[in-house]
């Protein structure tokens, strides 16, 4: 099991334009900081990710994914604890998250996908366009761009989502995912300094879990009326 911890904000409405700009600008800093370390890929346009999510009923400390062939179970092991800045300028709760991941190399991605499906009630499609950046932590609190990839070090990824929720909901998310517990305000400051999109409060920053248990039942109901009206039509 990999523990990870997490500050997520969703919000209902696809990706401002404010916000992916700033995002632009902080991937293309981030980009000429790292290059510096050595062979860093320059970034390419994301292309959305096709997954498929179980809603546990009644759970929103486990969520079960499949994408690209993977499966990955998270069981959220300690409950968000608030996290602010000194001026209140954002707030959310930063969740602990126990993570496993497989991946068959004798199955093809195929047939996983099909199994999963097929066993599966509340199976909930979501395209995912993620775009991201990976800082080390030093010793001091100090970030500093590295590439993508595994690495011994502390780190933080921070994560950009547009998400599409059953082909009818759009939202987008930020993600700042810490491999030590050990975070401070002023980590996040570095991250979002510059942010100016919506705010983030700690009334929009949940797991995704909750998320989805949230959002399904009113796409879902949309989903069964459009089916209904087709039917009588």
């Amino acid at each position: 099991m990999e523990e990870r911890y997490f500050l997520r904000w969703f919000f209902p409405q696809r990706t401002p334009e404010s916000v992916s700009l700033w995002f632009a600008r902080v991937v293309k800093d981030w980009f000429e900081e790292a290059s510096k370390l050595g062979d860093v890929q320059e970034p390419l346009p994301p292309m959305p990710v096709q997954e498929i999510h179980l809603l546990a009923r009644g759970r929103i400390d486990l969520w079960l994914r499949l994408a690209e062939g993977r499966l990955e179970l998270g069981h959220r092991v300690r409950e968000g604890e608030e996290v602010k800045s000194e001026r209140d300028t954002w707030t959310g709760f930063l969740e602990s998250w126990g993570h496993w991941r497989w991946r068959s190399s004798d199955l093809p991605a195929a047939s996983i996908a099909a199994a999963f499906q097929a066993t599966l009630r509340d199976r909930l499609p979501l395209a995912r366009t993620r775009r991201e950046v990976k800082y080390e932590i030093l010793p001091s609190g100090r970030l500093t761009a590295i590439p993508l990839g595994p690495t011994e070090s502390s780190t933080v990824t921070m994560s950009l989502d547009s998400l599409v929720l059953m082909e009818k909901a759009d939202w987008w998310s930020l993600e700042l995912d810490f491999s030590t517990p050990k975070v401070t305000p002023i980590m996040v400051e570095q991250l979002v300094r510059l942010y100016g999109g919506p705010k983030l409060r700690k009334e929009s920053s949940i797991g995704t879990p909750k998320w989805l248990s949230l959002v399904y039942p009113t796409v879902n109901a949309g989903a069964q009326t459009t089916t209904m009206r087709r039917r009588d039509g």
